[in-house]
């Protein structure tokens, strides 16, 4: 204890952390019970004398929303009588599992829950042109979890997904959420066909122009269902952030089960910045090509030598031995992830003892260390545990030559913002993704490095320093931004200046959006309507 007190006193910076330093001292037993108190009292001061409980919040709380109307669609029949009982202007905005971050999915007129459509369709083989080897039929509103679940069942699995299985498939594919893997797509690049109501009730087919479905055969069988196989409405509907209507279903390219091995191996940013500068012919680093999947994290912030600790994480295809699999992520940090309001004391803390925040940072990364993982896919790939603690982020999506640049742009950032007391409570992470096809998706054109910031829930005034993050990564970079995780900062201009198809996506939200219902505050904001 004497040691702990002692390392804490040499590096307390504010009269804050010697006030918390001398609750430990006289009652270590009742420390936790100290802070948690001193933050109720905190926020108390601080919160307004009425609070109105809004009727849908995200998965962290920091979007909200009382619309006038909020329903449970079940349905296509559900979708299509929202949309056609709303008056020409009235928004209607489907929602999922919320875990955008930013105000994408926010309507102050009809917001409608997606999650009861959740199930697996039926091919429909009669209609389409050949027989479907490698396709998967399904509603809108399953969660990533879920669908693999079912593809599990049926010996199928995805191509790739990202850390995380709660989000709804629709609003993934919406933001065009994404894995890692420079050959990999992000969802819109996994999609075949997907079916949608447009905001006059009318239900549309969407394709690219050499779609799966026999047109023939889809007029004879569904008469009332336009087919669209147009790569200008595909590139459009595939990554529309809610904008080109209500998504009921999806065709989805989907693979044989397969398994994969990861390890995770302690580095440098030094190290890793060398590797990510030594390219083939196409500019491709040419560490990303040797594995299906490489991930690299980052501390924001430098160890006593000046350089910044990292993780390489590579994962490749592989078998699992007879027995399953082998190897484990780290059960301590799974255990700690599990204890009800664990994140509340951990952000308590790290706000009151700041200081420590970049070693806890390193000491966290090196607990996911691991060898040899090998388990079916869609398990090695979810992050698991550290997923069940609160946070949010910042999510840049960067050309291959200009990682460097961006990084070290965020580097500069924290470290800025330590000065004023701001600090991000997570490592930042780079993920590797595949040209995608859709008009307004981040990675559209170009093999793309997308680089996540996250903070802990209740870090003080993370939300402000990821801003900051963003505006400096924008404006030093051609970057452009994950939509469900971007802070506020982005405005037409830069959406503008991001997305050169930017009017032929517009076009098709035309011709979608009758009676201009799937627009709302974020689109306003950020210059799409």
């Amino acid at each position: 204890m004497e040691g702990l007190l002692d390392a804490l006193r040499r590096d307390a910076t504010d009269a804050l952390v010697g006030r918390a330093m001398q609750w430990l001292e006289d009652d270590p037993e009742g420390f936790g019970r100290a802070v948690r108190e001193h933050v109720a009292r905190e926020r108390a001061a601080a919160a307004p004398d009425i609070v109105i409980p809004p009727t849908w919040r995200n998965i962290t709380g920091n979007q909200a929303e009382s619309p006038s109307s909020l329903t449970a669609a079940t349905s296509l029949q559900d979708l299509v009588d929202a949309v056609t009982q709303a008056a020409d202007g009235e928004q209607v905005r489907a929602v999922g599992s919320g875990y955008s971050f930013s105000d994408i999915t926010l309507a102050p007129g009809h917001m409608i829950t997606t999650a009861g459509m959740n199930r697996v369709l039926d091919l429909e083989p009669s209609v389409l042109k050949s027989p479907p080897t490698d396709l998967f039929r399904f509603e809108g509103g399953i969660t990533i979890e879920a669908l693999n679940q079912a593809l599990a069942d049926a010996g199928l699995a995805l191509i790739n997904m990202g850390g995380d299985d709660g989000q709804s498939f629709a609003g993934a594919m919406s933001t065009s959420t994404h894995g890692s893997g420079v050959t990999l797509g992000a969802f819109p690049s996994m999609v075949r066909s997907l079916d949608l109501v447009a905001g006059d009730g009318s239900v549309h087919r969407v394709e690219p122009a050499d779609g799966i479905t026999d047109p023939a055969k889809f007029a004879a069988a569904h008469p009332t269902v336009a087919l669209h196989q147009d790569d200008a409405w595909f590139r459009t509907v595939t990554c529309a952030m809610g904008c080109a209507g209500l998504v009921h279903s999806v065709y989805l390219e989907v693979m044989p089960a397969y398994d994969l091995v990861e390890k995770r191996v302690a580095t440098t940013w030094s190290e890793m910045k060398a590797k990510l500068q030594d390219v083939d012919a196409q500019g491709i680093p040419k560490l990303l090509t040797q594995h299906r999947h490489v991930e690299i994290d980052l501390n924001p912030y430098p160890e006593s030598g000046g350089d910044h600790f990292a993780i390489l994480v590579t994962r490749d295809i592989t078998e699992l031995p007879p027995g399953g699999g082998t190897g484990h992520r780290n059960y301590l940090t799974a255990i700690l992830s599990a204890i009800p309001g664990i994140e509340t004391v951990l952000v308590d803390f790290l706000n009151l003892f700041s200081c420590l925040i970049p070693a806890l940072t390193t000491n966290a990364m090196k607990s996911l260390e691991d060898s040899d993982y090998v388990d079916v896919s869609y398990e090695v790939l979810n992050l698991g545990a550290p997923n069940d603690l609160s946070a949010y982020g910042l999510e840049v999506a960067l050309p291959m030559d200009e990682i460097v640049t961006a990084v070290e742009t965020i580097f500069a950032q924290a470290a800025a913002g330590r000065e004023k007391g701001l600090w991000q409570t997570a490592p930042i992470a780079l993920r590797f993704v595949a040209p995608a096809d859709a008009y307004l998706s981040p990675q559209v054109g170009r093999p793309t490095c997308m680089i996540e910031c996250d903070t802990l829930n209740g870090t003080t005034d993370g939300w402000t320093l990821l801003g900051q993050y963003e505006r400096a990564v924008i404006d030093a970079t051609s970057a452009r931004v994950h939509w469900g995780l971007e802070n506020d900062v982005l405005t037409p201009a830069d959406v503008t200046s991001m997305y050169p198809e930017l009017a032929a996506w517009r076009s098709v939200v035309a011709a979608i959006d009758v009676g201009g219902h799937f627009q709302g505050p974020f689109t306003a904001r950020v210059g799409l309507e």
